[in-house]
């Protein structure tokens, strides 16, 4: 594997821990805030005092590190399309969530009257949650025949989980209770699965270079011992 490709799995593993850092440090900066019912969305809304805190240290290159751990997926996924299919997906996620903190939403994220760039925020969110829905379902789908294990099922529950969560937290709104830890669940969820991914193709190359590496010794061996 090469340097570029383990860097771009590295993104996928930070690409949370930047948004959860932001995310807090945002919310710190705004006592009134709550992480529990209140999006995510409201930290970097318009006229927000730290909104910049929240977009450009947390969503944008949150999106731009799933958008790299997508580029390394598709390359690490050769000769497989329906696991090709899904790191379109974790792309799509990546673009979604980049392109919600540069478009931001209104004052306290309202549903009611939204300004032009308020809709986009609403269209990339969907854009970012409905991917984080079929790239696992896709994924489990591409693995099936490798044996069901431990990702394959991961892949599945985050998938169906996912898909009944999605459509309550956009049928939800702004102040609705606990909006924000449903929010954040379906965040857990998707960043959850692109580490184990990520986790599992790192472990897969450094197999295959050991096992290319054995296989060389031994030829070298046996052209020695003739």
């Amino acid at each position: 594997m090469r340097a570029i490709d383990r860097g771009c799995l590295w993104a996928g593993i930070a690409a949370p821990l930047v948004l959860a850092v932001a995310s807090l440090v945002a919310g710190r900066l705004q006592p009134s805030y709550s992480h529990l019912h209140q999006f995510i969305s409201e930290l970097g809304a318009s006229g927000a005092r730290y909104g910049a805190v929240m977009n450009y240290g947390g969503l944008i290159p949150a999106g731009a590190l799933t958008l790299l751990f997508a580029l390394a997926m598709y390359r690490g996924t050769k000769g497989h399309l329906a696991l090709r299919g899904s790191s379109v997906l974790v792309a799509l996620i990546g673009i979604g969530r980049s392109g919600a903190g540069f478009f931001s939403c209104d004052p306290g994220c309202s549903m009611a009257a939204m300004s032009p760039d308020a809709q986009l925020h609403v269209a990339f969110g969907l854009l970012a949650f409905g991917s984080g829905v079929f790239a696992p379902l896709l994924f489990a789908w591409g693995i099936r025949r490798q044996g069901r294990g431990p990702l394959f099922w991961l892949s599945l529950t985050v998938g169906l989980l996912s898909a009944v969560l999605v459509p309550v937290l956009f049928r939800g709104s702004p102040g609705t209770p606990y909006a924000g830890t449903l929010q954040r669940s379906l965040l857990v969820l998707a960043y959850g699965w692109i580490v184990a991914v990520a986790l599992a193709l790192g472990a897969g190359h450094r197999e295959t270079a050991v096992t290319t590496a054995d296989r060389a010794k031994s030829a070298a061996a046996r052209r020695f011992n003739r």
